[in-house]
């Protein structure tokens, strides 16, 4: 959907007839901000929501809770990414209603999807996509593609390696970070494999499948969300806190510390997640995900799902509707889009 002349106008935010093709809402953000950087980078033209206006000549500020403003600017773009879950999911009901294509990086919950779903089923005008980015969504692909290679697997796990350094946003750790971490006095642990610097490490199981790191994946199977922590120091203490069953007394101020300003540059920590299935606690098969930097492989994997989008609007092979990542996103075409950004996946031998 081209921009229209008048949109350009109104919103001088761009120059003479140029097309307006992505918009980012939560641009302000960590994870908005960059990635509306990186398309910037690839080439797209990029238009900045966010909550206030910051002097950038491309961005607009607008109310999520807003239909009216909501549909023009989904009107306007051939894709809104939104990296901000806004509590009655205004964004994604405008676009299912009225039109457009959206794509939410946004931390939805598993519950949160199902009522889109069901939304959509009376309100099949535009497509949104949802539990896309790097985990979920690359993570879901990859575990859907293991379990059609092995659909007697009766567990799955996604281990998610982190850094108390690392880049990181405030909105999703109060959204989903704290939330999970809180979840339990006392989560359950298991040793996993992890390839180097990592190595074999016991790892914190803080989801299940309801917080919607795996989609609609494996739903009939048990399933296991790890962290581990880059630094020997922080992963020993939260183990220490929740052998004590502790978890649920860790001061939020403590936790979103860091998260509060947008840096200059993201992290470049060492990052391993796994996904793996498995049977009687045996290790059918796994891939691994090396790269550097949780928020920038993040970037980098929401570059390759926007760009791959477009290609399918262009095509006509994006279904009304909603979805999640792992309906949309084909194994192969995913995986070689991230090799070419510099993120390795790489099937493990079990």
């Amino acid at each position: 959907m081209a921009c229209s002349s008048d949109w350009a106008r109104r919103l001088d935010v761009v120059e003479d007839d140029a097309e307006v093709r992505i918009a980012v809402i939560g641009a302000g953000g960590v994870l908005g901000g960059f990635l509306a950087r990186s398309l910037r980078e690839q080439g797209h033209s990029v238009l900045r929501v966010v909550r206030r206006p910051d002097g950038d000549t491309q961005t607009r500020s607008i109310d999520l809770r807003d239909r009216e403003q909501l549909l023009e600017l989904a009107s306007a773009c051939d894709i809104v990414v939104s990296t901000v879950r806004e509590p009655d999911l205004t964004p994604e009901r405008t676009v299912l209603a009225g039109g457009g294509t959206l794509m939410s990086l946004a931390s939805l919950t598993l519950k949160d999807r199902r009522e889109l779903v069901a939304y959509a089923e009376d309100n099949k005008q535009g497509a949104v996509v949802v539990h896309a980015g790097m985990n979920p969504g690359v993570s879901s692909v990859i575990l859907k593609e293991l379990l059609r290679r092995e659909p007697q697997a009766d567990a799955a796990e996604i281990v998610l390696t982190l850094s108390a350094k690392g880049s990181g946003g405030r909105h999703g750790m109060v959204t989903a970070g704290i939330p999970m971490m809180k979840s339990r006095r006392r989560h359950a642990t298991g040793i996993v494999e992890l390839p180097a610097p990592f190595g074999r490490r016991r790892c914190i199981a803080v989801g299940n499948g309801s917080e919607g790191f795996f989609g609609e994946v494996g739903s009939g199977i048990e399933r296991r969300l790890y962290w581990c922590f880059y630094e020997d120091a922080t992963q020993r203490m939260l183990l220490a806190l929740n052998r004590l069953g502790a978890m649920r007394v860790l001061p939020d101020r403590l936790l979103v510390a860091g998260h509060r300003k947008v840096p200059q540059a993201l992290s470049q920590e060492p990052k391993r997640d796994l996904v793996a299935v498995t049977l009687g606690g045996r290790t059918l098969r796994a891939v691994s995900l090396k790269g550097d930097g949780d928020y920038a492989m993040t970037v980098t994997a929401s570059v390759a799902m926007v760009e791959l989008l477009l290609d399918a609007g262009r095509t006509g092979a994006l279904a009304r509707g909603c979805w999640g990542a792992e309906e949309v996103f084909g194994y192969e075409p995913l995986l070689a889009a991230l090799n070419a950004r510099g993120i390795v996946v790489h099937e493990c031998a079990p």
